[in-house]
């Protein structure tokens, strides 16, 4: 396959040849949807990585929205410092012994992060997280940092979301391998680069007070 894709359109255009199926065609917007559902249950790279600043003002309860996109958290950090995640029961019991101080952990409870203790001043909060970015891609102009650095993930997860049409077809084993190896090189390339020691690169997500 030559095309060159970068964009929702020409994504479809590859899924229909690597498919070779007439009949299938139009079904292949579904196929890209539900494919996108299984990327973002499994990709944790830095094409999906983006931060959200909030800032906490002083009185304020150590809580702020979930972003409607958020995955699961990379990093949390509360005026600079790094915070560590605790259970949700660790955290309750903390916030009803423990006067407001210096926020050293955080929780997710009932849609909300939670910083504990309760900070005691203003909290300036960087959230770095892995997002789905899931129904991004609606026009055929339109593209994403996932598509363009994970586009055979995109287009095996496509061609697996056809096989029951496909019955006895021998290629979907190969497309099996094929997204298991996708997935699992891009996650892997965000290891090396946690490990090696070199920056976050990261999307921006946005932030206001308390909220995204």
């Amino acid at each position: 396959m030559s095309l060159e894709v970068e964009t929702l359109g020409e994504l479809k255009t590859a899924v229909q040849e690597y498919l070779d199926r007439p009949d299938l065609v139009a079904k292949i917007p579904l196929f890209i949807q539900m494919g996108e559902r299984k990327i973002y249950r499994l990709l944790r790279c830095a094409a999906n990585l983006k931060k959200a600043d909030v800032s906490l003002l002083a009185g304020n309860d150590g809580t702020f929205n979930v972003p409607a996109d958020y995955l699961t958290t990379r990093m949390l950090t509360v005026n600079g410092v790094p915070v560590e995640r605790i259970s949700d029961i660790s955290a309750s019991k903390r916030l009803a012994t423990e006067p407001a101080g210096t926020s050293d952990a955080f929780t997710v409870l009932n849609g909300k992060f939670q910083l504990v203790p309760v900070p005691d001043g203003t909290a300036d909060v960087a959230l770095y997280y892995y997002a789905d970015l899931s129904g991004e891609l609606v026009n055929d102009t339109d593209t994403n940092n996932v598509l363009v650095s994970c586009l055979d993930a995109y287009i095996y997860a496509a061609c697996l979301e056809a096989t029951p049409y496909l019955k006895h077809d021998e290629r979907i084993q190969i497309w099996v391998d094929l997204f298991t190896a996708a997935i699992d090189g891009a996650n892997a390339l965000q290891d090396e680069g946690e490990y090696s020691g070199s920056g976050l690169s990261v999307g921006p997500a946005g932030g206001i007070d308390g909220g995204f």
